[in-house]
């Protein structure tokens, strides 16, 4: 995905997006979050990193509706093409960006 020049263009790759939309979808694996160095961590809720967190928030700045896909929940989804599929559709769902 390019951007205009001035749009943080060097800053910003998306995994896939519809540019008539202005939807991203972004897939985020393990770097993407913090790791605890101590004590139990949430795997239901997992902190995304200072960078990922930047991107994230310019694109919505600029307009962008951003989906986040887990690499856990993809994992956890199945391995089938139908399951992940429904995961997907139900990830899509859940930020309004297609209709249940």
């Amino acid at each position: 995905m390019q951007f205009a020049p001035g749009d943080y263009a060097e800053f910003l790759t998306i995994d896939f997006a519809c540019k008539v939309r202005r939807i991203a979808v972004k897939f985020k694996g393990p770097f993407h979050y913090l790791r605890a160095l101590e004590g139990p961590t949430s795997p239901t809720s997992p902190l995304e990193n200072g960078w990922a967190r930047v991107k994230r928030r310019l694109m919505e700045q600029m307009g962008w509706k951003v989906v986040n896909i887990d690499y856990e929940e993809m994992i956890a989804a199945g391995s089938t093409l139908g399951a992940r599929k429904a995961y997907l559709r139900s990830r899509l769902v859940e930020v309004d960006v297609v209709n249940p």
